[in-house]
């Protein structure tokens, strides 16, 4: 879902590996998961918990995979 609320609270993370390039930065508020584009952060979608932890595991796989 998209989110309207400050863009600046809390702090959003990206990984290390991305070497500042394109990348999923990610906060972690309090119940939900909020992420955005980090060339473009305008936009700011959320999720539940456990919504992030099934779209993560599944990202795993796929690189277990190798696709």
């Amino acid at each position: 879902m998209a989110d309207d609320r400050p863009l600046d609270h809390p702090p959003f993370r990206t990984s290390t590996y991305s070497g500042g390039g394109g990348c999923v930065a990610v906060a972690f508020p309090d119940i939900e998961i909020r992420f955005r584009n980090s060339r473009d952060p305008g936009v700011v979608l959320s999720c539940s918990r456990p919504a992030w932890s099934t779209f993560v595991a599944g990202l795993k796989g796929l690189a277990a995979t190798g696709t």
